[in-house]
């Protein structure tokens, strides 16, 4: 009987010890074919950077829109925002935007003429305010802009 339970815990040492090499080589194994090439890690890291700072320029230009700092922004505040944003796109400071200053020109060229006025560029940013404020209340929160960016 004891020749008996020791060859069953030798044979059972046997199967273990095989199982974890052959689990260590299959790990070593899979972890050889999972391997990040340099190239590739590299690479990954230039999209998390490019994508945190996509998500902080959404975050400052939210909060640049948001004077009075409640987390949201109504349509007085989108409005002052639109006007900052048509004045530094004007270049040249003229009052209208060319194609060379704005991109998507024909976006906001309704008329087809050879630039954007302050009407044509606010009457364009406020149907996007309509689609960004979802519930209707005039306000657009962070949530909104965040549903809204995702489509």
């Amino acid at each position: 009987m004891m020749t008996l339970v020791v060859l069953t815990i030798g044979v059972l040492s046997f199967i273990s010890c095989n199982g974890v090499n052959s689990s260590k080589q299959k790990s070593s194994e899979e972890s050889n074919v999972t391997k990040e090439t340099p190239q590739h890690a590299e690479a990954t890291k230039e999209e998390e950077a490019a994508e945190k700072a996509e998500f902080e320029n959404k975050v400052a230009m939210y909060s640049q829109m948001d004077e009075n700092k409640d987390n949201k922004v109504d349509k007085k505040e989108y409005e002052a925002y639109i006007k900052k944003e048509f004045d530094r796109l004007d270049k040249n400071n003229n009052g209208k935007l060319e194609k060379n200053e704005i991109e998507n020109f024909d976006e906001y060229n309704k008329n087809g003429d050879e630039y954007i006025t302050v009407e044509e560029f606010k009457n364009n940013k406020e149907i996007i305010f309509g689609k960004i404020d979802t519930d209707s209340n005039g306000f657009i929160t962070d949530e909104e802009v965040e549903v809204f960016e995702k489509k």
